[in-house]
């Protein structure tokens, strides 16, 4: 089962949600680990709610 590595960039308020909620969203997706204040991968830029972020996914 592939593994990956979750990128976030360009959103505070998102970087403190997804790192509140690290080990929960990291067994959810499969992620080994989350890199912050850069892309890398699959990137699209999402709006979740009122908040646009950049999000990347790289298979590890």
């Amino acid at each position: 089962m592939d593994r990956i590595t979750v990128y976030a960039e360009g959103n505070e308020n998102i970087e403190k949600i997804i790192r509140d909620n690290e080990k929960s969203i990291a067994a959810d997706v499969l992620a080994d680990g989350f890199i912050f204040n850069e892309t890398d991968g699959y990137v699209k830029s999402w709006k979740i709610n009122t908040e646009k972020v950049t999000l990347g996914v790289k298979r590890n």
